[in-house]
This record gives C-alpha cells, sequence and structure tokens, in this order.
C-alpha cells in the first residue's frame, strides 16, 4: 500500500481508472482498510468508479500512535464520552478528515464520493463540514454525528 508523505502516513490502496469518478471507503475504529470487502470494491470499480481505501491512524497500515493508553482505557474513555463526560485523545475528528483529504490530495482527486462506516461516517460529516467543496456525497452507514446528546435511533424508524 502506498503511504502519504506528511506528519502522519497513512497507507492506501487505490482501485479502478483514477480518471473515473472517485469514492473513497472510510473504515470504522480499529478496523483495517481491507475488511472492505473485495467483491464489494470490485462491483464499485466495474460499476465505473475509483475507489480509495485508505486506512485510519492506528489502523492497517498506518503508523499506530504512541498515546500510552491501552484498549481497555479506550473504551473506558468512549464509554465516558458518551455518558457525556469530557475526554482527552490523542487525535480529534477534524484531524482524522484532514488525514482523508491529505489522501485525496495524494491520489490526485480534488473531490470525491465518500461513504464511511461507523467512526468512518463520522470522519465523513466532519470533512464535508470542513470541505464541502471536496465532498461530492456523503454516505454514512452505522454511523452518528458524535454528539452524545442526539441519543440512539430508533428501531421503529428503519422498519
Amino acid at each position: 500500500m502506498p503511504q502519504i508523505p506528511g506528519a502522519v502516513k497513512l497507507s492506501y490502496a487505490s482501485y479502478g481508472d483514477p480518471h473515473l469518478p472517485t469514492l473513497i471507503l472510510v473504515m470504522g475504529l480499529a478496523t483495517p482498510a481491507v475488511a472492505w470487502p473485495r467483491a464489494f470494491i470490485a462491483e464499485l470499480v466495474q460499476q465505473g468508479l475509483h475507489v480509495v481505501t485508505p486506512d485510519n491512524r492506528d489502523s492497517g497500515m498506518s503508523p499506530k500512535i504512541r498515546s500510552g493508553v491501552s484498549r481497555v482505557e479506550v473504551a473506558s474513555r468512549i464509554a465516558a464520552y458518551l455518558a457525556g463526560m469530557t475526554v482527552t485523545a490523542p487525535y480529534r475528528l477534524e484531524e482524522m478528515a484532514a488525514d482523508i483529504e491529505a489522501v485525496m490530495d495524494a491520489v490526485g482527486v480534488d473531490r470525491a464520493h465518500v461513504a464511511g462506516i461507523s467512526l468512518g461516517g463520522m470522519i465523513g460529516q466532519v470533512l464535508a463540514f470542513r470541505a464541502p467543496h471536496r465532498v461530492m456525497s456523503l454516505t454514512c452507514i452505522s454511523s452518528a454525528s458524535g454528539n452524545p446528546k442526539t441519543g440512539l435511533g430508533h428501531m421503529e424508524a428503519i422498519l
């Protein structure tokens, strides 16, 4: 996987013709980009898309941020955040959205469709807010706004 230069050298993979419209698939928390099913990517390419799958910070082939925080502590901080408490993190969603912009720059893409699952959807939302001129469309899968006050979705809305 190529890596983008800079303070955080993210890894990414690129599939299909880079001259076609680009779709960036952003994975969720601690999940490598290779978790996107190959058949799914192949179908997207066959349908005429250039697909880019970056590894977020701390996942896959991208460097691990050495924060000295254990997985148990990470889970504890997430629970505290969801309970409305203030927590500290080694980086923010804004930085992760900037990482996706850097991947776009590395592959020579000015604008792209963005689809993210879970945390990837949250990253996509921040990217669309901070750089709307770069996001052609946004699809959030099993994601949220990140605001713990919005609560969880209602199952009857899905049914």
